[in-house]
């Protein structure tokens, strides 16, 4: 058991060592130029990429990403009566849009269609795609909103499709990646952003079940109004 115990010591300290001697290696180097990188990489360390690129597990090269969205506010059994809410989740998620019409006053006499829940799953799904992604660096991003756009347009509402299942929409959004490969990252990947739904549709505990739904459908929707704004100020720049 010592002499396992003595190996793991002696592995971790190299991999210590190959990080340090790598990040020596890159210092000075434009990590957004590949060519320059990849010069700068061993035979070894060119294959072990190429083998990772070959299994589709290249988001393991990546630093781990928790959405903001995976946060839960604990249930106490027993709690005071005069106990302050917690509401913390509130300071790691984005704003809630102020005054949010109702369905029925969008569609005045019409009734929504009881289809339409089902297009906000694929939505989601949409969304949380391009926010993992990139890493949660998603504001202001052009890339953001070509990502939904994608998605969205190949299996959702942009396509003309409707959907009278959850797992159907949820699904649909999910194979579309394959469709754009330049999005495609692993199994693992599409699997943990179906999880993601699930989570925003929970929300972060029973007594706030919509706020994490609402909370990501406002942070779509002024994205998508950053880059509204930021074209018209292009086009007015050219006139």
């Amino acid at each position: 058991q010592e002499y396992q115990d003595d190996e793991d010591e002696d592995s971790d300290d190299d991999e210590d060592e190959d990080a340090t001697a790598l990040a020596e290696r890159l210092a000075g180097i434009d990590l957004d130029d590949a060519d320059k990188v990849w010069e700068k990489l061993t035979p070894s360390e060119r294959r072990d990429f190429d083998q990772l690129l070959s299994k589709g597990d290249v988001a393991s090269l990546l630093p781990q990403f928790t959405p903001w969205w995976k946060l839960k506010v604990p249930i106490q059994k027993i709690q005071e009566l005069d106990a302050p809410k917690d509401e913390e989740f509130k300071n790691h998620c984005p704003e809630i849009w102020e005054n949010i019409p109702k369905l029925s006053e969008l569609f005045g006499s019409k009734e929504p269609s009881p289809l339409l829940k089902f297009s906000v799953l694929n939505l989601l799904y949409s969304y949380a795609y391009g926010v993992r992604f990139l890493y949660g660096d998603h504001e202001d991003s052009l890339e953001f909103i070509d990502i939904v756009e994608s998605l969205v347009g190949t299996s959702g509402s942009l396509a003309g499709v409707n959907y009278d299942l959850a797992d159907t929409a949820v699904e649909a959004a999910a194979s579309a990646v394959n469709l754009h490969t330049h999005l495609a990252v692993s199994l693992d990947f599409s699997r943990s952003v179906k999880q993601d739904v699930y989570d925003l549709i929970k929300g972060p505990s029973p007594e706030d079940p919509q706020y994490y739904l609402l909370a990501s459908l406002s942070d779509l929707r002024e994205q998508f109004r950053s880059e509204e704004r930021r074209v018209g100020k292009e086009c007015r720049s050219r006139w």
